[in-house]
């Protein structure tokens, strides 16, 4: 186990970046953007930089979950904001790992009239991938709210999406069943995927 001295985040996301690693998370300083720390070693970081400043662009409230890879030359984040009270996910890139990261298209990357979550990218052989979570939020099925996993395609920059969204999770496993009455409203979650390849075969946390 590592132990670090970041505290108090959520969505934590590492990237390594030559001889360097940067953190991304939801933090208490969300109402502002997004902020990276920089570490050598895993373990000791620097103070948090603000890498995407939240009053420059479309969303209103709640900056989660952003993800940054590195794809032909550029430093893609993909993460989710609130617009119009409805969560939705937008891309933004930079040249530089601590930003700033400016977006893309000036609204959510897309909008399939529901609430979406928590992107994540997968750069394969097959293509490029995102998938996302649609929040429970506004996801009611018989009765029960519950976050659903999709994917969709990417084009070849990671800055928008590609055809129709598919499902490839929904919440049926015993550990997911047990939030069901957690909450005030039935609620299942299946939020946060992320894609890896372990050999031959794709691998979804």
């Amino acid at each position: 186990m590592i132990i670090t001295d970041i505290t108090k985040i959520g969505d934590p996301q590492i990237l390594l970046f030559e001889d360097t690693y940067y953190c991304y998370a939801t933090s208490p300083f969300q109402s502002e953007g997004f902020y990276v720390w920089e570490s050598k070693n895993l373990t000791e970081w620097g103070e948090p930089v603000l890498c995407f400043r939240a009053c420059d662009y479309w969303g209103e409230k709640d900056f989660w979950a952003p993800e940054v890879i590195y794809h032909k030359g550029k430093f893609v984040m993909h993460y989710s904001s609130r617009l119009n009270g409805s969560l939705r996910l937008g891309v933004a890139v930079a040249d530089n790992p601590k930003g700033p990261f400016q977006d893309v298209h000036g609204k959510p990357m897309f909008d399939l009239g529901y609430a979406t979550i928590d992107g994540s990218v997968l750069v394969c052989e097959e293509g490029n991938f995102f998938y996302y979570s649609r929040d429970c939020s506004e996801n009611w099925i018989d009765g029960v709210r519950k976050s659903q996993t999709y994917c969709m395609r990417m084009n070849d920059d990671l800055t928008e999406v590609v055809g129709e969204p598919m499902l490839m999770t929904t919440p049926t496993e015993p550990f997911e069943l047990k939030s069901l009455h957690v909450r005030a409203k039935p609620t299942l979650w299946n939020e946060g995927p992320c894609v890896i390849k372990v050999g031959n075969k794709y691998v979804m946390n």
